[in-house]
């Protein structure tokens, strides 16, 4: 009864999340700072001037972190049934919260999950089969700097280089490029590395180690800042695909990222890429398992390393029915050539063929 104000500590408890949401209450009885509980779930809120989530009286909520630190997706709304699509309502946890579980429900996530610095999403299942093609079910989006050319031709084993204006700093992380393709089947594989900075005056650049091949100024080499996303990942997580042959689904499509950890999962059913990691380093893609009923007109990729990435292990994990279950590769638009790639202890069996074709390794 909210026509008086001294029933309002009672409405401070909710008994679904359902019920906090459809609350038409508006800020009469409600005061930023106060404090609100969800019966089922156990789930606890702030209110804020800007929170995770909004109320129909227009109230907004900040979500509190569970004890572990994690938050939970259905605290923000999501419902896990297989038919409401969640992509929202998990958006609005990995924006607010670091770990994010899922609960062990199935969420449709029609949209892309976007992941930044220190999110890891955990314990349950996306169910992808409505999510367009071509588009990742989950990704992370790093972002890449304005150029920088050499002054000079830059010299396979070179530490130092010099460059026309340089806005590097110490432990920077910077690609190097130029327009040569390293692939005479594919001119869109172009020369490519990821170096780190030691030092940067003036225009002198000094890296960590020596570069990997030589960049010439005649084609077109540049260097360019990577912001890389830090420490993100996927543990205990499944996405399915429609299970419909060419569906060019996708699952887990990180750019630009370091320290990415994928353990545990399940991915199905996704016959465009199930992992494809775009110029990442230090990361890892373990004791998980890549399966599919369905075939793919040429693509059909289980663990690919494209681009830039480096310093990558995929390691204990199985494989069924993929027309490419690990490779290394190249994302048309991206400069790079993979390196120190590492697949140790897999299990593949029974490579499928392209659609229409035949084939597969």
């Amino acid at each position: 009864n909210f026509t008086t104000a001294t029933n309002v500590v009672a409405k401070k408890e909710y008994a679904t999340v359902a019920l906090l949401l459809a609350d038409t209450t508006d800020g009469t009885f409600f005061n930023t700072g106060d404090y609100v509980t969800v019966v089922e779930g156990g789930f606890s809120y702030k209110v804020a001037t800007v929170g995770a989530v909004t109320n129909a009286g227009g109230i907004q909520f900040d979500v509190l972190a569970s004890d572990d630190g994690s938050v939970n997706v259905k605290a923000f709304g999501a419902v896990g049934d297989g038919v409401t699509d969640d992509t929202v309502a998990i958006q609005a946890a990995l924006t607010a919260g670091t770990t994010v579980t899922l609960a062990h429900g199935t969420y449709r996530v029609d949209g892309s999950l976007v992941l930044t610095a220190n999110n890891h999403l955990v314990d349950g299942t996306l169910d992808r089969s409505n999510g367009a093609s071509n588009v990742p079910c989950v990704t992370a989006l790093g972002t890449l700097e304005t150029a920088v050319a050499p002054s000079a031709n830059i010299t396979k084993g070179d530490t130092v280089i010099t460059v026309v204006g340089t806005t590097f700093s110490e432990h920077d992380w910077v690609i190097l490029y130029d327009t040569v393709s390293y692939d005479a089947s594919n001119t869109n594989q172009e020369n490519g590395e990821m170096v780190q900075v030691k030092s940067s005056t003036g225009t002198t650049v000094t890296l960590m180690a020596g570069t990997e091949q030589a960049y010439t100024t005649a084609a077109s080499a540049g260097m360019q800042k990577v912001n890389l996303v830090d420490n993100i990942g996927l543990s205990n997580i499944a996405i399915i695909g429609s299970g419909v042959d060419d569906n060019g689904q996708q699952g887990f499509q990180p750019f630009f990222c370091s320290n990415v950890f994928i353990d545990g999962c399940r991915f199905s059913n996704l016959t465009n890429h199930a992992i494809q990691m775009v110029s990442c380093i230090h990361s890892k893609v373990m004791n998980s398992h890549f399966s599919s009923t369905v075939v793919d007109a040429g693509t059909g990729y289980g663990v690919s390393f494209s681009d830039c990435t480096q310093d990558c292990v995929a390691s204990g994990n199985t494989f069924q029915y993929l027309r490419h279950s690990l490779s290394t590769n190249n994302k048309t638009g991206y400069y790079g050539v993979p390196r120190r790639i590492l697949f140790s202890d897999n299990v593949i069996t029974n490579s499928a063929p392209a659609l229409g074709g035949s084939g597969g390794d």
